[in-house]
């Protein structure tokens, strides 16, 4: 297998593993007993590191 052919299946075996990981943060974060820390513009939770701007 020439070097291109592996840098691209290793792209998408990346790919693949940044989707799966994403899924597993959104429902830790779903599931999560916010405790916030806030600043002027934002809050962050200390548990699961979600962030939320304090002005729209």
């Amino acid at each position: 297998m020439n070097r291109v052919q592996q840098i691209e299946r290793e792209i998408a075996e990346l790919s693949n593993r940044i989707y799966q990981l994403k899924i597993e943060l959104e429902k830790i974060r779903k599931t999560c007993a916010h405790e916030f820390l806030e600043d002027r513009y934002t809050q962050t939770c200390i548990k699961c590191n979600l962030a939320q701007s304090l002005y729209y």
